[in-house]
């Protein structure tokens, strides 16, 4: 029986010896690098987390002076913190949000007083930033055992570890002197490195990855001796030609459902490459790649000059001084991105694209913008958290999808089928496909006469009847119904007509099922009015979105001739892929090692007092030691599987 007890006490021991030693073994060094300053000349621009206005770069640098801590981004505000230091590194409720507490870890803060000190040339900016980043370093260790997920994550850590370095180098170019400071950082630089490098905590197929990437290519520059240096820089850039070839498709079009986010990764691929190519050749690939990426940026862009609200894109996001490209119809089915764009008119509208990142449920969906604003809008973008309001924005109900006569979740697929133009005509065709059948959708855009037509068509299905969204931007005025098929309102100073072949209802703020509401960022849903129209099956639905000049009436709708168009079918494009790890051994979440360890240990527990009942049955005495064997075996063979998926 103490044989028995043994092994599997032996066995919990060897379970969290595999769970908390690769994570452990591989950052545990005996030595340490070197880190020293460079010159802050040298590197590339790193502004695209930086605040522009200089007002509000000003205002948070005062207040931090004063014991006052924002912690920003671009275009989110988040609630100034009137706490010392040390409570804000702790207290997880000071945070508003999981994304504050992201950017407070990142140390946002440093770059409002660094670039308060590139404006003023007042020193005790510098003193404040150096001063916070001490604090955060002495309170935060790498290996404190109640570490949450933000303090050392991937995307922290990266963006941290980036703002500490250019406010070093920085202070020495300035003559600003760091000596206190030095060591300190320097043993950071090396947690830091240690962390990055470790393929555990490496994040792939995700733009927190070359986040990644760019903090230890920085960190390898600050390093010595030189080879240590040559084998990390090596490292980043080898993961970031992987993240490359995976992130964006073919036709160069970012991977992650939201063309905000293909400005934001297309800014961060391209700094890597200006920071990389000071000391190392990329290939031609990945540079053509990202060059054509920059490119595709004005494609996104809505006639006002704005971004789409497609995705977990925040419309309010910095897009610099990005000109427009139209009049062009770009389809991208790894994507599953359609745009039409002319100088007047958009559309974006959604199949289903390949990366699960910043997904919604938006097959079919689209948005309508004219040069004045949007007319046909999406929910928006609310927050990262699995509220219920959050699932809300990312289910079919917030978007101008189609579903069919019951209001469940289904699954389905979409297409890209086609696209053409002619005679200032654009015309697109997409496909839903499910288990209750095919439905298409059909956009006609005329540009000659700033009208929009959507015919939409179930076809080979087993629902009598679909149901159709199309939610109205709250830019627009004078929202009038007519009648059972005709809507008025207004955008600025242009009258516009909606009509419909089949009957439309105006829904506000319905909660069962939950359809009429728009998302303000990082805050709240708020009402909003949502078309709701259906089709039998085997008919079609017509809605027409034109100026008031237009006159038609819902017996009267036709669709152009799209007979005489240079048709063109769109194929579907092949992904690269990496290895996706297992989230259950994710990083540094001490919370998710603890717990696969408790089950596990619990499993053993229960085996192990199995075993014992059956040592009350002297014809198996013998045997026992041999059963005890295999629940350990399994219990260790499960551990050893999920180490080598994080391999990569």
């Amino acid at each position: 029986m103490r044989k028995i007890v043994l092994m599997f006490l032996v066995g919990i021991f060897s379970v969290g010896v595999l769970i908390c030693g690769p994570l452990f073994f591989r950052e545990l060094r005996f030595s340490s690098m070197g880190f020293q300053q460079i010159a802050f000349e040298s590197l590339p621009s790193f502004d695209f987390h930086v605040k522009k206005d200089t007002t509000s770069i000003l205002q948070n640098a005062e207040a931090a002076l004063n014991g006052i801590y924002t912690f920003a981004t671009p275009s989110i505000t988040f609630p100034a913190i009137d706490t010392p230091l040390k409570q804000i590194w702790h207290e997880r409720s000071l945070a508003s949000s999981n994304t504050h507490e992201l950017y407070i870890h990142s140390l946002s803060i440093l770059w409002d007083l660094y670039y308060a000190h590139q404006i003023t040339g007042e020193d005790v900016y510098l003193d404040t930033a150096l001063n916070i980043t001490a604090s955060w370093i002495k309170e935060n260790n790498r290996w404190r055992p109640t570490t949450n997920i933000f303090i050392w994550g991937d995307h922290s850590t990266a963006e941290r570890t980036i703002a500490i370095l250019y406010l070093w180098d920085y202070a020495k170019s300035v003559g600003f002197s760091t000596a206190s400071y030095d060591g300190l950082i320097s043993a950071y630089c090396n947690q830091a490195t240690h962390y990055l490098s470790n393929p555990q905590n490496y994040i792939t197929q995700h733009n927190h990855g070359i986040f990644e990437d760019i903090a230890l290519l920085l960190l390898s520059y600050h390093m010595q001796p030189e080879e240590a240096a040559t084998r990390y820089s090596t490292l980043a850039v080898s993961r970031f030609q992987k993240q490359i070839k995976f992130a964006f498709s073919e036709n160069s079009l970012h991977l992650e459902n939201s063309p905000g986010y293909h400005f934001v990764v297309t800014n961060i691929a391209t700094f890597f490459t200006e920071l990389a190519q000071k000391k190392i050749d990329l290939p031609a690939r990945t540079l053509r790649t990202i060059k054509e990426a920059q490119k595709l940026k004005g494609i996104l862009l809505m006639p006002d000059g704005n971004l789409p609200p497609i995705g977990d894109t925040n419309t309010d996001d910095n897009i610099g001084s990005t000109p427009r490209i139209y009049p062009t119809i770009f389809a991208d089915s790894l994507a599953g991105c359609l745009i039409v764009s002319t100088a007047d008119q958009y559309i974006y509208a959604r199949s289903k694209g390949i990366s699960k990142t910043h997904s919604h449920d938006d097959a079919l969906s689209f948005i309508y913008a004219v040069q004045d604003g949007l007319i046909i809008t999406e929910t928006g973008f609310l927050s990262y958290e699995n509220t219920p309001e959050r699932l809300y924005t990312k289910s079919y109900l917030a978007h101008n999808g189609v579903f069919p006569q019951t209001f469940e979740p289904f699954e389905k697929s979409a297409f890209i089928r086609s696209t053409g133009s002619g005679d200032s005509v654009y015309y697109a065709q997409l496909e839903l496909r499910s288990d209750f059948g095919t439905f298409d959708r059909q956009f006609i855009l005329d540009d000659s006469a700033d009208k929009l037509t959507v015919v939409d068509s179930p076809a080979q299905t087993s629902s009598d009847e679909w149901t159709m969204l199309f939610q109205l931007s709250n830019q627009l005025t004078a929202l009038t119904q007519i009648d059972s098929f005709n809507i008025r309102f207004r955008l600025e100073d242009q009258k516009y007509h909606i009509a419909s072949n089949t009957p439309v209802e105006l829904i506000t703020a319905q909660q069962e099922p939950k359809i009429g509401w728009k998302a303000k960022t990082l805050e709240k849903l708020h009402p909003a009015i949502t078309i709701l129209k259906k089709v039998k099956k085997d008919n079609v639905s017509l809605l027409v979105i034109s100026p008031e000049s237009i006159t038609s009436s819902h017996q009267s709708i036709i669709y152009n001739d799209i007979g005489s168009m240079n048709l063109k079918p769109v194929a579907y494009q092949r992904g690269n892929s990496l290895p996706q790890r297992p989230k259950i051994l994710w990083g540094t979440q001490s919370a998710r090692r603890v717990y696969i360890f408790l089950m596990v240990s619990v499993f053993l527990v229960i085996s192990l007092l199995g075993i014992l009942a059956l040592f009350a049955i002297k014809s198996l005495r013998n045997v026992l030691p041999k059963i005890a064997l295999i629940p350990n075996v399994i219990a260790i063979l499960a551990i050893l599987y999920l180490i080598f998926r994080h391999i990569n």
